[in-house]
């Protein structure tokens, strides 16, 4: 019997979470196989979802010339691995990974893509043509109509984080694990300063260390880290005990408890608040997606001034006991977004059934 292969690509901890969310919900007939590239803790959470998960290469690092050789590294990889499988996968399913991309066109296995990044223009330009359909929050909607002419162009109100914030349940059992106590702590995200697209540039492998050294000494501090260099900066030069994330753990139950988030990215600062925890985002750039969450409410903070950040975490400290009472009004807030799961799930089925 054939099987009903969907593969994904999930390349960061935000796109594991998303299409392994995606998997669990898929129709019984169904196989879901997912690959990834050696890169943060992708390739653990997939695991922890119970899912097999082939690493193809690593990430790029910051150089084009890197970049391209394991751009090429990883296609090879990628081509051998589907040429292996029993059955050829009937839909790719990708958050706009060139690598991939490329070989599911080759292998002329139809493309959905996603993304809510409108400022990875790159990625953009090598991979949404070469896709069928592409999902893409309504709040960023115009920034993807240049491609509508190429792809089937779709859109939800919501952002993708809702897939996952709308089925978790926090396990306060997880914290005493870590020996954390709900609303005592605080997670530090640093920035994704290797990516091509980040318009910010120093000698230091993060800006975000001050931050780190102003939280008071009775909040623990948890480091999230993305490269080893930034890990050994703060290590060296932090003026406090800290703790560093050390493995994939139950990060939403994380965020949930936590008295606040910052984070020199978007994607924890969006779904930490859709959990209705005080977030702070430093990308040095406004964002889309962060505009319209902060306009509907959620406690969402963009600033890219280091020592305005500082005066709002101050302050989200000092009334840390009024986060629980928050938390049932943003539950509310949720409810009003769409699920871009059923999308996704009905768009596979869609594409199944045409067979491009």
């Amino acid at each position: 019997m054939v099987e009903n292969i969907v593969w994904f690509e999930a390349l960061t901890p935000k796109q594991a979470l998303l299409f392994s969310t995606v998997a669990k919900n898929l129709p019984k007939d169904y196989t879901a196989i997912f690959t990834t590239r050696k890169y943060d803790l992708a390739a653990d959470i997939i695991s922890l979802s119970g899912y097999e998960v082939f690493v193809a290469g690593k990430y790029g690092g910051d150089t084009l010339e890197e970049k391209l050789k394991e751009s090429i590294y990883r296609q090879k990889m990628l081509l051998d691995y589907i040429l292996e499988l029993k059955d050829k996968p009937i839909i790719h399913v990708t958050f706009v990974s060139p690598d991939s991309s490329r070989v599911a066109l080759g292998l002329g296995i139809p493309i959905i893509a996603l993304s809510d990044s409108p400022h990875s223009e790159i990625v953009s330009r090598l991979s949404i043509p070469l896709a069928n359909y592409l999902l893409v929050p309504h709040a960023v909607k115009k920034e993807f109509d240049i491609f509508s002419q190429l792809v089937k162009l779709i859109s939800f109100r919501g952002v993708f984080e809702v897939a996952w914030v709308n089925r978790f349940k926090p396990r306060e059992d997880i914290l005493e694990e870590i020996e954390l106590k709900p609303y005592n702590y605080v997670i530090v995200r640093t920035e994704e300063k290797k990516a091509y697209y980040y318009p910010y540039k120093t000698t230091k492998p993060t800006r975000l260390l001050p931050l780190i050294n102003s939280i008071p000494n009775n909040i623990d501090v948890i480091v999230y880290t993305r490269y080893h260099d930034q890990r050994l900066y703060i290590e060296n030069n932090v003026r406090r005990d800290i703790r560093f994330l050390e493995k994939a753990i139950d990060m939403q139950t994380l965020e949930y408890f936590s008295v606040g988030v910052i984070t020199g990215g978007s994607s924890m600062a969006t779904e930490s608040a859709l959990l209705g925890t005080p977030s702070i985002c430093l990308f040095p750039k406004r964002l889309p997606i962060l505009s319209y969450l902060i306009d509907k409410g959620f406690p969402l903070y963009w600033v890219y001034n280091i020592n305005s950040a500082i005066r709002i975490l101050k302050k989200i400290i000092e009334e840390r006991t009024l986060i629980p009472k928050l938390k049932k009004k943003i539950l509310n807030k949720v409810a009003t977004l769409e699920d871009p799961v059923p999308i996704l799930i009905n768009l596979i089925g869609k594409v199944r059934k045409k067979k491009i």
